[in-house]
Order: C-alpha cells, then structure tokens, then sequence
C-alpha cells in the first residue's frame, strides 16, 4: 500500500484512541482508489461496526449494490468517510464511490490518489455527464486498439475490457475517423505521454492519442465520415485473408471479399463513392484504408486507390470511354479466365448474351469503366458498361477514355 500521510494518520488515530473516526470537511478530504476490490466486505453484519448511521449501513451491502447493478472493483475511485474498528479488531475503512456508493474495505485494498487524479478521470465513475468535452476523431491512426492493462491507470478493469479491439469486435464496431464521443479522462501512457480515454455513442470507450482527435459541439453519432471516391480498382483487396488484417470483427471480414459481393452482383469499381471506415496495417508492413460503398459494401483497398470527395452517396459519372478497336473484345471469354465480379455480370458478357438483343459491340460504342480485372494470362482488362445494358470485356488499348 502507498504509505501516504492523511491515510496513516487517520488509520493511527483508529488505532491510538480506539474510537472511530470520520474522515469531515472539504480539507479533511481523501481520495482513493481500489487496488484490491478483495479486501471488501459486502455482507458486513450490523452489530460488527459502529455504523455511522443506519441508512449508511443498509446502503453498505452488496444487496443493496445488486439494485444498481453495482459490484466494487479494481480502479474505482471514492472518497474516504471514516475509519473504523471491526469487531474482530482490526480497521477498515468505508469508502464512497461516485457519490452514491458505500464499500466497507480493509486499508490495504485501497491506495490514496491526488484530488487532480481524481478529479481529472472522475467521469468515467460518474455515469454519462452532458458537459463533458465533446470531440471528433480525426486520426484513426492514433488509436490504441490492443494497450496493455499495465500500461495505463485505469478507470476500472471493466473499462479496460471494454477499450479493446476484441471488446469491439463483439459489436461489429471499430472506432473510425468521423466518430464522436466525449472525453472520459485523460491519463498517462506507460511510455511517459498523455492520452486520452473517449466514450463512443456512450458504449465504447476508445484510447486515442490527444492528437487523433479535435474539440467539437456535438458528440452525438457523426455522419460526415472522410467521404471517397475510388480512382483506381486496382488497388482494391477483394480476397485478403483473415489473418493479413486486424478486422474490426469477423462479420465485416466476411462481406469485404469479392465472394460476398457476388451473392448482390456487385464488385467496386472506379468511381464508386464511400466512406473510410478505418486506416488498418496490411500484413506486409503498409496501411490501407477499409472503405463501405453504398452504406453496405465493406472494400479493402490500397490509400492511392482513392480520393477525397465532398460527397459518399453512389457515383453515376463512372470513368467514361469509346471503344477504338473493337479487336480487344473478348466475346467468349472463359469463366475460369476472369475473377468475375459476379455469375449474372460473366453471363451478359458473351457474344451469346449480346445476339439476343442483335447486338455485338464496335467502335464508336460508348461506355464507363466497372471495373479492371486480371486476365488468366497475367495482363490486365477493363469490363465496360455499354447503354447502362451490355456488359464487355475488351482490352485496356481498345478503348480510348475521355
């Protein structure tokens, strides 16, 4: 136990007089944390202390806590209103936490605290508070998603389960750029720096360097993620393996891949506009962003295969091109050939798709880009969209893009 002086000093004047003692006047304050939430009494019969009061006493049991859906744990923080002697002799302290709180529990399953330590990560014990600093992530990048128990002070060991991606990954969520919260506290990394610890949508909390966030007025949900627009599908990862990315949860792993896509007959494409999701290492050493295209398509793809845009909803104005030499088309193109965005998209791509409507692509014909796509030999194709209808690949020198 921290040897600090008001804590000695009251649990001496126990000991010396033998009377119990009250902890009173704001100057006489003492604040402290649990280290030992063992060392708590919630079952302590009446007549085993000179209870302050009877309200004290009924609100000191664990039955009483239970109503609350209370339970006294490691990290909790309170204020020391006396000190007093068990009936089996030795001292012991009740303690009020969060203003509402009575713990019996012995001096050494507390350590006392700075009233700034106190006071500074008080919210976090306090239950929601409307005046708290509001904020908005801006750096995803800054997130601390795996900190370790012993690198940080914690509010409590219910707060450091939930401030982790695991925790996370529950809910489907992982904290992105765009995200509002309030600030719970701010706390000391283990390396010697500042962070803070934030509240998300009032159920996640997130650890987030100070500079991975900017004040704001309103720290309800935020819509106004960094909008995209994806300039190249070539950078996009439409089979990257579980175990190559730290996926927010297994959900959103399953719909980011190409097989997914298919069961809507859809693959992203150039032009495409979204949202970033969050920025996540790739196994290879480099970042890439992890971007939901029309509020339902999860896409991993490289940081160069985008840009920022004013606007996430769906793009209509698509890469545009004129198809100049109609001998780059593949009319019968293998399905084996091709990682084919979908079965309906590889069945409209063949000639024999095309004779049912007389038509057959030539040059002239005008269309946009859905998409590149690597050919069985190595070399690279576009599959074009020619009037919103006829779907054909054709080489990347047969067409000319305007």
């Amino acid at each position: 136990m921290k040897t600090i002086n008001k804590v000695v000093s009251l649990l001496l004047l126990v000991l010396i007089t033998n009377l119990n003692v009250l902890a009173q006047g704001d100057d006489e304050v003492i604040y402290v944390k649990i280290i030992d939430d063992g060392k708590t009494y919630p079952t302590l019969p009446e007549d085993c202390l000179n209870w302050p009061s009877n309200e004290i006493y009924k609100k000191a049991q664990s039955s009483e806590w239970s109503r609350s859906g209370y339970e006294p744990k490691n990290g909790d923080k309170g204020v020391i209103i006396g000190a007093y002697n068990h009936c089996n002799g030795y001292q012991i302290f009740i303690i009020k936490v969060e203003n509402k709180y009575y713990v019996p529990i012995g001096f050494k399953g507390v350590e006392e605290i700075s009233e700034t330590k106190f006071r500074s990560n008080y919210s976090s014990n306090s239950g929601s508070n409307n005046n708290q600093q509001a904020i908005k992530i801006v750096n995803a990048g800054k997130i601390y998603s795996t900190l370790s128990e012993g690198c940080l002070d914690w509010p409590s060991n219910d707060i450091y389960e939930r401030a982790r991606n695991s925790e996370w990954k529950k809910y489907g969520y992982y904290p992105k750029a765009g995200d509002r919260g309030v600030i719970v506290g701010t706390f000391e990394h283990c390396s010697g720096f500042d962070i803070y610890l934030i509240k998300v949508d009032d159920k996640y909390y997130v650890p987030i360097g100070i500079a991975g966030v900017e004040e704001t007025s309103n720290s309800g949900s935020n819509n106004n993620q960094q909008a995209i627009k994806i300039v190249n599908a070539g950078k996009i990862y439409s089979t990257l393996s579980e175990g190559c990315l730290d996926w927010p949860s297994n959900d959103i792993y399953e719909r980011a891949r190409n097989s997914e896509w298919k069961k809507y007959g859809y693959y992203p494409k150039a032009g495409d506009r979204g949202v970033i999701v969050g920025t996540f290492e790739h196994c290879s050493g480099y970042d890439i962003y992890l971007i939901k295209v029309n509020d339902k398509y999860y896409v991993p793809i490289g940081i160069a295969g985008v840009e920022e845009t004013s606007n996430s909803g769906s793009d209509n104005n698509l890469q545009k091109v004129k198809i100049t030499n109609a001998g780059s088309i593949y009319s019968t193109l293998p399905e084996s050939c091709l990682d084919w965005p979908s079965d309906d998209i590889y069945n409209k791509s063949r000639s024999s798709e095309w004779k049912k409507h007389d038509y057959y692509p030539e040059n002239g014909d005008r269309g946009v880009i859905i998409g590149t796509f690597e050919h069985c030999n190595g070399y690279d194709i576009y599959i074009i969209k020619v009037d919103d209808k006829y779907y054909v690949p054709i080489g990347k020198k047969g067409v000319y893009i305007y």
